[in-house]
């Protein structure tokens, strides 16, 4: 994603300043009163494990579909990223109904309070990968969306001042969460620059992936006065009921196309990688796959 904000400098004072060096130095990058990452030590493990407990206390039947979203969003330095994964959770809460679950982690920077939703970091989703792969049902059907910025081959975690320097997600990486979902039909969402980048190492069966780009395009939307990522607002906004995958995504397209187009900026190219699982499916009913 392009963006001309500025990543804060690295934190580079002695660690003898503990925490409270930190957030003295984040307050005043920020201009905030105060700055404070949440509970416990500022990571929000508290919100993720409450996500996971009513994973797994679900008393419906082991025999009925679940759709189980996973959103992510992994970069504080704007807060579209966190806008995306909240405006799909809406839309697909309201598409699934009862069927429905999720679980949202944020590296959103908040000024106040505890945090509502757990941190993306890397060891957060090892976590809630694992879960999954220890839990999932043989109906369950998953949904995920990764939004941040990207470079080729990678995704960008940033959380400062958790993170002083911003830490790096490799497609190998993700590839390993995604098999950790296998045999289940999954559905990945890439909502980042060069996100085409990924799909060489996301060639599984089940799997269907859509990216904000090609390997070699960025994508727009995550600047400070957008609400959303272009791909995101676009993908929620082209969904009709009892539209298949393919012609969702058509125009979808279409719909990107036009504001690149309008405000003279490169085609991004989104992609599709459609695993052998889905080739029939792409053309069935989107709500439920």
């Amino acid at each position: 994603m392009r963006s001309e904000v500025k990543r804060p400098p690295p934190f580079q004072r002695p660690r003898a300043l503990l925490y409270a060096g930190l957030l003295a130095l984040s307050s005043l990058l920020s201009g905030c009163a105060s700055y404070i990452l949440g509970e416990p030590a500022g990571s929000g493990t508290r919100a993720l494990a409450s996500q996971l407990q009513a994973l797994q206390a679900d008393s419906s039947p082991e025999s009925a579909a679940r759709y189980i979203f996973v959103g992510v969003a992994l970069n504080d330095r704007q807060t579209v990223f966190d806008a995306d994964i909240r405006l799909l959770d809406r839309t697909l809460a309201t598409t699934y109904g009862p069927a429905y679950r999720s679980v949202l982690l944020s590296n959103r920077r908040i000024t106040e309070g505890p945090r509502d939703l757990p941190l993306a970091t890397i060891d957060h989703l090892d976590e809630v990968f694992d879960f999954l792969a220890q839990h999932k049902r043989s109906q369950d059907r998953f949904i995920v969306l990764l939004s941040s910025h990207g470079t080729p081959g990678m995704l960008e975690v940033s959380q400062f001042p958790l993170y002083p320097n911003a830490r790096l997600l490799a497609a190998k990486k993700l590839g390993q969460w995604m098999e950790t979902l296998e045999p289940n039909l999954s559905w990945l969402m890439i909502s980042a620059c060069y996100s085409g980048s990924h799909l060489e190492r996301l060639k599984q069966d089940h799997l269907l992936v859509m990216t904000a780009a090609s390997a070699k395009t960025a994508s727009f939307g995550c600047a400070n006065d957008q609400v959303n990522t272009w791909f995101v607002k676009e993908l929620t906004e082209a969904m009709r009921p009892q539209q298949n995958f393919k012609d969702w995504w058509q125009a979808s397209l279409a719909r990107i196309a036009e504001r690149e187009k309008q405000k003279k900026l490169p085609q991004s190219l989104p992609q599709m990688s459609v695993g052998s699982q889905w080739k029939e499916r792409i053309n069935e009913d989107w709500t439920r796959f």
